[in-house]
């Protein structure tokens, strides 16, 4: 077991990362698939499952009663302060998630929030009303927050913002969006961005914006069609064309899901060639398929021995061991110089790591594990906050590292006032053009010569 969920039966019972489920209504569970656990474990809420659980470092079984209960998996599970700033993490958009919002706010308001980062990255989507729901909690009544246009009058639809409740405009708000940020996501941040409600930082988004009709052929077969399209408030249509592979023209048909794989710069027109459109202040915006930011903030990802480290799992399994043996780990734990050593010799000992590790044309040394000791150490203190404390508490170590979101606070500090974070977007385009200008001056002078 990774985690428990947090305020499911099994959290509130004590299970730990790191258990070992080893029999289910006295049955062991050696050779069970993960489905066949699964089929076991569920039941009627309110109906029990006696397990028994091995944990390291406990010498006898541990057996459980667990009731059964309906689980809630947040679409908002994060929402935390950093320094004066509230942060929250949207990872979809579900029925629930426009009240989780809320919570959050109300909860990040009366801890003192002087400003706001909305993080929708590689958040997928999900319901249009959960969408609406979210983007009235920032925007006042009646604006508008999406409309779809298509071939026929009938499907051309458009969504106000009925703000029945606290507008959250009194700080300064910053939305985060990147490649992954699809859907509901696209309709939020661009809802946000066009009503000059916040400043939209990041990579452009997916651009999935279609609206698809189900036309049923018979019992057993159906037709899904894209009938129409979702614009933003400014006229931007969120949705972009791909071309299939083995095409050079572009296709109609939508993906349905972002590629998480997808190349940053997939051949990404370059932002200032595309159709530009206002927003409620007379700012440009850039049209094109997607959303793109107002500023542009590249994203680090995984080195190759970062992924195969993580796909190993020793950080966890390191992890699990390293709380057997040791009491009272708080939360401003640090990896001591020792620890750091016996963690690079479980690691060479781990069985798998060397194949891992061959994938990326790597070989385990010392000075390779070296190069990376701060990605480590760091990755160590993340798993052991959450099996200590919680994902909440592995999730603010994780962000340690999120070179991206650091960059959004720091306009917090050169910018106090939402007026003044879209000065900042405005002085970062310009000096984005500047340097292309300053890219093309040479070219011409050398064309001049010739």
């Amino acid at each position: 077991m990774v985690s428990p969920i947090e305020g499911t039966p099994a959290y509130y019972m004590g299970i730990q990362g790191g258990d070992q489920i080893i029999e289910i209504e006295g049955e062991t569970s050696k050779d069970f698939t993960s489905n066949e656990a699964v089929k076991l474990l569920r039941g009627k809420p309110g109906t029990d499952v006696n397990i028994t659980i091995q944990r390291p470092g406990v010498e006898n079984p541990l057996p459980y009663t667990i009731t059964r209960d309906i689980i809630k998996i947040e679409s908002v599970p994060y929402g935390f302060m950093i320094d004066d700033i509230g942060y929250i993490r949207i990872q979809n958009f579900a029925r629930s998630t426009q009240d989780e919002v809320r919570t959050k706010l109300d909860e990040l308001t009366a801890a003192g929030m002087k400003g706001l980062i909305l993080d929708l990255r590689f958040n997928p989507g999900g319901l249009l009303d959960a969408a609406q729901g979210v983007s009235e909690l920032f925007l006042e009544k009646d604006n508008l927050v999406v409309f779809t246009k298509g071939r026929l009058r009938s499907q051309n639809h458009s969504f106000y913002s009925e703000a029945r409740g606290n507008v959250y405009n009194k700080v300064p708000m910053i939305v985060m969006i990147n490649g992954s940020s699809a859907s509901a996501s696209e309709i939020v941040s661009a809802a946000i961005q066009d009503h000059d409600a916040g400043l939209v930082v990041g990579k452009t988004s997916f651009g999935k914006g279609s609206v698809q009709t189900v036309f049923r052929l018979d019992e057993d077969e159906a037709l899904k069609l894209t009938t129409a399209r979702y614009y933003t408030p400014s006229g931007r249509s969120i949705h972009k064309t791909r071309p299939r592979h083995g095409q050079e023209g572009p296709v109609e048909e939508p993906v349905e899901t972002p590629d998480l794989d997808l190349d940053p710069a997939d051949k990404e027109m370059h932002r200032f060639d595309k159709e530009k459109f206002y927003t409620d202040s007379g700012r440009v915006v850039y049209g094109g398929g997607g959303i793109n930011p107002d500023i542009e903030i590249d994203q680090d990802f995984l080195s190759d021995f970062e992924v195969a480290v993580e796909r190993d799992g020793a950080l966890f399994s390191y992890a699990v061991d390293y709380a057997t043996d040791h009491e009272d780990i708080g939360e401003d734990f640090e990896l001591g110089d020792e620890d750091y050593r016996r963690f690079k010799e479980f690691l060479q000992g781990r069985e798998k790591i060397e194949e891992y590790l061959e994938f990326f044309e790597l070989a385990y040394s010392d000075s390779l594990v070296d190069a990376n000791a701060d990605f480590i150490k760091r990755g160590v203190r993340r798993e052991l906050a959450r099996r200590i404390h919680g994902p909440t508490a592995a999730y603010k170590v994780a962000i340690e590292a999120d070179t991206q979101l650091h960059e959004a606070l720091d306009l917090f500090r050169k910018a106090k006032s939402l007026p003044e974070l879209l000065a900042k977007a405005e002085a970062w385009n310009e000096e984005q053009m500047n340097k292309i200008v300053a890219e093309e001056v040479p070219e011409e002078s050398d064309t001049v010569r010739n």
